[in-house]
């Protein structure tokens, strides 16, 4: 293993070694089928930003796409990654049947025209690779270039190169319910595969070592008191270029870009960054993901690692947080599978942080944080900071019912202060109004919690006590604070359980069809109870209701 940067963990391949001696002391699993034990460990990449991992396997003999996607999972919950597999098999192995599991590995590469490939089948004769379509779409293949990145895919995996034909239903009217129904589809899959980042796991590897340089800061230094003059929550005053000619026109909302592209000059705050390295090493990919909030972009630039060593040292400091603009071209790329913008010039730029004039500063008492749920998106430690900024004496965190962001309120007060500003916590909470005509307890034992009392919880096939009936009953006795002894016992309802309680619950028809009826469930649920008085459940009448109903 080589550390780089602290980023991406890579083992190249120097002499065969096989996946169980790679990652047998961490993975013990018997489930793991023999062939994926004795595969051929090619190539190990993980990117501890994403915690992302992908391995390359050379297998003996073809194993189906089940079979990857266990592994897959084996391997992400023992090492508490996300790990994807990336096979090769031998070239005698492509057959008709390896078909599914091409198509799924193709998902993995372009999802934007899954629909094209449904109902699909395949024909092989010596090289010639015959796909034949049930739903047409061949012209969104061929427009995507999935057609290649198919090609492609079958070399990688099988070391084939074959002619690819298409047959079957290849054409379909584009204004035709079908067409429409495959564009909607193909335009949510590449909405699907953007918003969790498939391509970052696909990309190339990377032996470059990020840069840790300091961040770029603008020109000019802004006046935070006014507000920039034209409109814009930047100050144009301030920018200083990093990369290119001087930018002179005025940035437009990313919201503004146009579909078929263009050149434009925007802004936006860096939220997500990486550098990559071509597989030779010779060139170097930028990645910068921005914002206005009107909308987001990702920008891509490529410089050669001799010839733009000026460059590349410029752009050390360009990372998360930076504020910058870019010129450059908008289009299509068929890499991101998506529109960039190509910059030509970068510059950074000052942001108008809003700022609290008032000569007497106020102290905010109710401030919910990202803990409040459904109620708020702010960190504690982004509220104190702004306070502190602000010159606010103290702040309030009052999260709906919980604590959880008092630790992180207390460590942001310890760093303003090391930052020369003093801001006191004021801790507190949000509470509930708890009715008290309904009671909560029943019954006239009195006992402390150290003392001897049950937990119980039921499932049930519905919420009507007179019509639906138990399924499960759990137990817990507890004395002391510890607990001292478990029933737990599936019920047989007598009834079907329906689709949506199995969804709730996970219980189904085959778990219970063996278990205590009703009555006898009850009698073994009373005899664990035994002679203890204090039973305690959530939403006690709900379970109480039903124990009485059988």
């Amino acid at each position: 293993m080589k550390r780089l940067g602290g980023m991406i963990l890579k083992m190249k391949k120097t002499k065969a070694k096989r996946f169980k001696d790679v990652f047998g002391q961490y993975i013990k699993n018997p489930d793991l089928e023999p062939i994926i034990l004795d595969s051929e460990v090619r190539l190990i990449e993980i990117n501890q930003k994403s915690g992302a991992a992908r391995i390359s396997l050379a297998f003996s003999d073809f194993i189906d796409i089940n079979g990857i996607q266990k592994a897959e999972k084996i391997i992400s919950e023992a090492l508490g990654i996300s790990a994807v597999i990336d096979p090769t098999y031998p070239p005698n192995t492509l057959n008709e049947g390896c078909f599914p599991t091409i198509m799924a590995l193709l998902k993995r590469r372009v999802a934007a025209v899954n629909g094209a490939f449904e109902g699909a089948s395949c024909h092989i004769e010596d090289e010639r690779f015959m796909v034949y379509l049930t739903h047409g779409g061949l012209n969104v293949i061929q427009t995507t270039k999935t057609d290649s990145i198919l090609k492609k895919l079958i070399q990688d995996t099988f070391g084939r190169h074959i002619e690819l034909v298409f047959d079957g239903v290849t054409e379909v009217s584009t204004e035709s319910r079908e067409y429409r129904k495959l564009m909607e589809e193909a335009e949510r899959e590449a909405a699907l595969a953007k918003e969790t980042a498939i391509a970052a796991m696909v990309a190339e590897p990377s032996d470059r070592k990020p840069a840790a340089g300091k961040p770029v800061t603008p020109g000019k230094p802004a006046d935070p008191t006014k507000p920039p003059a034209d409109g814009l929550p930047i100050y144009l005053e301030t920018a200083r270029t990093v990369l290119g000619p001087e930018i002179r026109e005025k940035p437009v909302p990313l919201s503004s870009l146009e579909p078929h592209g263009g050149t434009y000059t925007v802004w936006g705050r860096v939220f997500d960054s990486e550098v990559r390295s071509f597989r030779d090493g010779t060139k170097l990919r930028y990645t910068y993901k921005i914002t206005d909030q009107t909308s987001s972009v990702t920008a891509i630039l490529w410089l050669d690692v001799k010839r733009d060593k000026t460059k590349i040292s410029a752009l050390e400091g360009v990372e998360e947080g930076s504020c910058i603009i870019i010129s450059g071209v908008y289009e299509y790329d068929r890499f991101a599978n998506d529109n960039i913008i190509t910059p030509k010039s970068i510059a950074a730029v000052a942001p108008y942080i809003k700022q609290d004039t008032a000569k007497t500063k106020r102290v905010e008492l109710h401030s919910h944080t990202k803990m409040s749920a459904m109620d708020a998106v702010s960190d504690a430690e982004s509220l104190v900071l702004r306070a502190a900024e602000w010159g606010h004496k103290a702040i309030a965190i009052t999260d709906h019912g919980v604590v959880q962001a008092f630790p992180d309120a207390m460590n942001a007060a310890a760093k303003a202060k090391k930052q020369g500003k003093e801001i006191k916590i004021l801790y507190g909470v949000e509470g509930y109004y708890i009715n008290d005509s309904i009671d909560i307890v029943q019954g006239n034992e009195s006992q402390a919690f150290d003392g001897d009392f049950i937990v119980f919880d039921i499932e049930t096939t519905g919420l009507n006590p007179q019509n639906e009936r138990i399924t499960e009953i759990g137990a817990l006795r507890l004395c002391n604070g510890e607990i001292k002894d478990s029933f737990s016992t599936f019920v047989n309802p007598g009834k079907p359980i329906s689709e949506k309680i199995t969804q709730l619950t996970g219980i189904t028809d085959e778990m219970v069809k063996d278990a205590p009826a009703e009555q006898q469930a009850i009698e073994d649920f009373y005899a664990f109870c035994g002679d203890t008085k204090v039973l305690v459940a959530h939403n006690a009448p709900f379970d109480t209701s039903f124990i009485m109903a059988a």
